[in-house]
């Protein structure tokens, strides 16, 4: 199927932003396991600092940063995000930074990724740590890609021969593997810097979820190209093929929830009269509105 999707932000204006996260990522680790005050205390600072900024850039930048957090705090078995002194709020991207350190621990064997995740993650965010299994999978599905990663963030991924992305998702729940598949799309545009190029990209992988996909790549486009959001959100590219569009559509609602959980701040900082048009802030605070009444922000839906 040929791919009609507009992309709204060039490929090397993206490019240039891809730059800022793979700076986070070659940060400073912190200087062995970080135990529950010290990693509460940083959790704040990290959302303190993104929030006093008037940039909504700053807020990608934080959850950046809290990402790697959740993959230094779990690194090698050790750690715990099962502590109520976290903030609920950071729950759900430190638990993305954890399911990196799980695949470093157990590589991709997903029965033993699904142990590693189980001991060290709370019970309500525990799906967001296998959304980093599928990313990671992505990343290493390119000998240059798994080079530049490696180099960048330091981890070292146990994986001499990787599995095909049809055996890896053949044992797990629809659920896992829907998650897995929006990690993948999220690796997808982190590569091609294009909605359209990612698009055909996931295509051409047997057995991925291609809405999941789909919303991943959307996802991640809002994420990095924060400071086109306007043009992004009123004119959302779409595709012919159904399951694309509205996975296009639900990973842009995402993201502004996902900013929204986080910091609390979002919605009102970017909604403006264009913004309220789309429909997508609306469909946005209902979700937010939904989680919490659940008590948890429902895992990239």
């Amino acid at each position: 199927m040929s791919e009609q999707i507009a992309d709204p932000v060039g490929r090397w204006k993206a490019f240039r932003r891809s730059l800022r996260p793979l700076r986070v990522i070659a940060e400073r680790d912190p200087e062995g396991p970080l135990h529950r005050d010290a990693l509460v205390s940083t959790v704040v600072e990290i959302c303190a600092r993104a929030a006093a900024s008037d940039q909504l850039g700053e807020r990608s930048v934080g959850l950046w940063r809290l990402e790697k957090l959740g993959f230094c705090t779990c690194r090698h078995g050790r750690g715990t995000l099962d502590e109520a002194a976290i903030p609920e709020s950071a729950q759900p991207i430190l638990h993305v930074g954890m399911g990196i350190a799980a695949t470093e621990t157990a590589g991709f064997e997903v029965v033993r990724v699904g142990e590693v995740i189980e001991a060290q993650a709370h019970p309500d965010y525990r799906l967001f740590s296998f959304e980093s299994v599928g990313c990671i999978w992505a990343v290493y599905a390119s000998p240059i890609y798994r080079t530049f990663f490696r180099w960048v963030s330091g981890a070292g991924i146990p994986v001499t021969k990787l599995p095909a992305w049809s055996s890896l998702i053949h044992t797990v729940p629809v659920e896992i593997e829907r998650v897995m598949s929006h990690g993948y799309g999220r690796t997808l545009y982190f590569k091609h810097l294009s909605l359209r190029r990612a698009i055909r990209a996931a295509r051409r992988i047997p057995s991925l979820d291609i809405a999941a996909a789909a919303q991943g790549i959307a996802f991640a486009c809002a994420m990095l190209n924060h400071d086109d959001l306007d043009s992004l959100l009123t004119g959302v590219p779409t595709s012919d093929d159904s399951e694309v569009a509205t996975g296009l559509r639900r990973g842009f609602v995402y993201a502004l929830a996902f900013w929204q959980w986080t910091f609390g701040d979002v919605l009102d900082r970017v909604e403006s009269r264009t913004l309220q048009r789309t429909g997508l802030v609306r469909e946005a605070r209902d979700l937010i509105r939904e989680s919490r009444s659940r008590g948890m922000l429902a895992t990239f839906l």
